[in-house]
């Protein structure tokens, strides 16, 4: 159980929050994936900014209320939970839904990303011919 104040959670509840928390931050990221490669008017991409701050928010207060109860450490692209001397690593979803909005805003890099996946493709058509 985790106490907070004067209250006691427990992870019964805490684990489920945190899975719909992770859920929503994957799905979020999805969609902003999607809309970069779309072209969205001013004020989708300001909606979906805003969403994906909030949730960006939410998703490293929740890291912060566990901070109290065990080490968290971010790493690039991951963040790392020590409690009695074991760790687990997880994929930080904060930090991908950061550079997909700036993927969303930053046309020349949302190029270079569609030439690099044309790119592997056709290494993957080639691979395929020659096999």
């Amino acid at each position: 159980m985790f106490t907070v104040g004067y209250y006691i959670i427990p992870t019964s509840l805490i684990n489920p929050l945190y899975a719909l928390g992770e859920t929503l931050c994957a799905f979020l990221l999805l969609l902003v994936l999607l809309a970069s490669f779309i072209e969205l008017n001013k004020t989708g991409k300001m909606l979906l900014s805003a969403t994906s701050l909030v949730v960006i928010i939410l998703h490293y207060y929740v890291y912060f209320l566990l901070s109290k109860y065990e080490e968290i450490i971010i790493l690039p692209l991951f963040i790392e939970e020590t409690r009695n001397g074991y760790s687990v690593y997880s994929l930080d979803y904060g930090q991908l839904l950061i550079l997909a909005v700036i993927l969303l805003y930053h046309k020349p890099l949302r190029m270079k990303v569609r030439l690099f996946i044309k790119w592997l493709k056709t290494i993957k058509h080639q691979t395929n011919k020659n096999s």
